[in-house]
Parts: structure tokens; sequence; C-alpha cells
């Protein structure tokens, strides 16, 4: 089988670079882990999940987009939406 690729990897690169320098890159820390232990646990999500919503929570992050979980869920302040469903509005993130 021939695989074609869709992009030079130079050109990737460049993209890739681009949106790093556009995104706000948040620390996982130790209490950060422990926080996602404890979530997992007392909300039954799934370890990365838990990650996701530990940082979020840490850093006063108040709206997660996420395919997984309930349809609205908040979890001690930090709320989590669905943007793939049909009832998903724009409008509940600002």
């Amino acid at each position: 089988m021939v695989h074609k690729k869709i992009l030079p990897a130079s050109e990737a690169s460049l993209i890739v670079s681009s949106y790093i320098r556009s995104w706000r890159v948040l620390e996982i820390r130790a209490r950060t882990v422990a926080e996602a232990v404890r979530a997992a646990n007392a909300y039954r999500l799934g370890y990365y999940d838990a990650l996701i919503w530990a940082t979020a929570k840490e850093n006063g992050i108040s709206t997660l987009l996420s395919e997984d979980g309930q349809e609205d869920q908040t979890i001690e302040g930090v709320r989590r939406l669905n943007p793939l469903l049909a009832s998903f509005d724009m409008g509940l993130l600002e």
C-alpha cells in the first residue's frame, strides 16, 4: 500500500508551531494529578477527563468543551458542554 502525505513535513511543522504560539499552555503539577485522582473517584470520570477538569479548575477556567460525559454537567464550578450535540449553543460560552 502506498501512503500519500497530505502536507509536506516542513509545512505541517510550521502549522503546528503557529498553533503552539497561539495557545496558552497550562502546567500539570503534582497537586493537579492528585486532584484529578480525587475527582475521578468522586465523580466517576475517566482519568484523562479528570486531569483536564482539574487543570481547568486550578486555572479558573469555568467551561470545558468535550464530547465525553453528560450533555451539560457542572462539577465544582467547571461546566462541561458537548459542542457536537445539535442542542449546543455558542451563546453558552459568553
